[in-house]
Parts: C-alpha cells; structure tokens; sequence
C-alpha cells in the first residue's frame, strides 16, 4: 500500500569531497550511481530534486523525495505533469544504468508499485433507484490527489485520497442517471495522476 512520506533531508553522510562505500560525488550530494541519473534528469526537466536530498541517498530514497514534489506541484497546478517527469525520469535512470547495476530491482519494485500501479473501485450495491445512496472504495490512486466521480456522464462526487491513495465516498443516485434497462458504470478519475477505474452500475427501477 502506498504511503506519502515527508520531505526530509536523508541519512547518507557526505564529508568534504568523500562519500560512504557505493556513493558519489553529484552536486555537493553522495548517491548510488542511478539516483546520479535520475536526479539529473528531474533537476533538467523542473522538479528540482537536488534542494530537497539532504546529504544525498540512494535511488529509492532520492525518488521517493522527488515523488513528493510531484504530488505537491500537481495539486498546485492541477496538472500531471510533474507526475510524469517522475514516470520518465525513472525509465530513463533504468534503461541508462547497466543491467547488473545494484538498484535496478529497487527501481523496478517502485516502478511496479508506485508509479504504474493501477487504480480500483468497488460500489454498493451495484444497482440502486434515483435518490438513493452508493458507497464507493478505492485505492492505488496517488496519495492526497483530488478524485473525481461520475456517474455515466454526471459528475457526483469530488473527494481527496488519503496518504495511502484510498478514496471512500457515498454518492447519491443523480436523476440523471440512465434508465433502468441501460447498464453504465461509476468511475473514479484522479486529477493529478489521470489514473482511473470503474465499476458496473445500473439503475434500479
């Protein structure tokens, strides 16, 4: 389950112009070979990770940093694109870093978690009339980013993830809402990260 972590300048100790065992030199920062990449690539494209690293860290620690930035520049401009600077920068570290590079699980695991995890909902019940209520979960949305909710084409509901990225809203049926003999859906569609899902819906008569 995902969870926001604060900004905070991170543990690895930089002395001088020497790091620890498996660091380098990068902009007064000690990182691992592929937060080098990363953070060059976020530094170049606008999320400027290299304030925000402290002494420096490995690749998890300097994205899990950068990750951060994002949400905070997405909510700000309500848009995705630090999002995807972090989504890009992450593929370009991975693909410019050897294969036998110590990190490159580390970089897949938060690939595979973080960034391209794919969002879920569930309803109850699945069919109610007009007027009445649906409770609405879900999760792997990015952690404190707005969710809208919509109801075939009617919006219903904007509500904010939490720190794991879990939603939990109840809506009321829209006299808007198609026929009873006309399946849709409910869907939930994160602002910042664009990631949506949906779940079968149908009006009760």
């Amino acid at each position: 389950m995902l969870v926001a972590l604060a900004v905070a300048p991170m543990a690895a100790a930089c002395s001088g112009q020497e790091c620890p065992a498996g660091l380098h030199q990068y902009k007064d920062k000690c990182l691992t070979n592929m937060a080098i990449q990363y953070v060059g690539c976020t530094d170049g494209k606008g999320v400027n990770v290299t304030t925000e690293i402290g002494a420096g860290g490995t690749f998890k620690e300097v994205a899990e940093v950068s990750l951060n930035l994002a949400y905070k520049q997405a909510k700000e401009e309500n848009t995705p694109v630090a999002l995807q600077i972090v989504k890009d920068c992450l593929e370009i570290a991975r693909t410019t870093s050897p294969p036998d590079d110590p990190e490159q699980a580390a970089a897949a695991q938060f690939q595979r978690d973080v960034i391209d995890a794919t969002p879920s909902i569930s309803i109850s019940p699945t069919t109610a009339r007009k007027g009445a209520q649906v409770t609405i979960t879900g999760s792997k949305f990015w952690p404190t980013e707005m969710v809208d909710i919509y109801l075939h084409a009617t919006l219903v509901a904007q509500i904010q993830a939490d720190a794991t990225g879990a939603i939990s809203a109840t809506i009321t049926v829209p006299s808007s809402a198609p026929p009873p003999d006309f399946p849709t859906t409910i869907t939930a569609t994160g602002r910042s990260s664009a990631k949506s899902a949906m779940a079968p819906f149908q009006t009760a008569p």
